[in-house]
């Protein structure tokens, strides 16, 4: 995400998440709790529009992809049949079911009006 968004915005939102995840700790709440509620939704469905409008740039799919290709590369010694594994093909199939979910997403995810 930092990557793909800016450093300003990832760090704005890694600040949220954290801040969420150290409440629902406190509270006792399991992960599946924390992202329910409203904090949690109101935060998914930031991201959600954050990645919506970063894609109708003309240079998101080249970032991620780049993004993607250099995890995998980095992480090439850890992955199983790293032998058999074609990087471009992992990447763009990885971006594809990305925007994949992302679409489906965006369509589930609604982000809380504030009070």
């Amino acid at each position: 995400m930092k990557y793909t968004t800016g450093v300003e915005q990832y760090g704005q939102i890694s600040g949220k998440i954290s801040r969420l995840l150290v409440f629902g700790e406190k509270k006792g709440f399991d992960y599946d709790q924390i992202l329910d509620s409203k904090p949690g939704i109101s935060i998914a469905g930031g991201i959600v529009t954050l990645y919506n409008n970063e894609m109708g740039s003309g240079s998101f799919e080249k970032l991620l992809k780049n993004s993607l290709y250099e995890t995998l590369v980095t992480n090439m010694s850890i992955i199983e049949n790293r032998q058999d594994l074609n990087i471009e093909d992992t990447v763009n199939l990885a971006y594809r079911k990305f925007n994949k979910y992302l679409s489906g997403k965006a369509s589930r995810v609604t982000c809380p009006t504030p009070d």
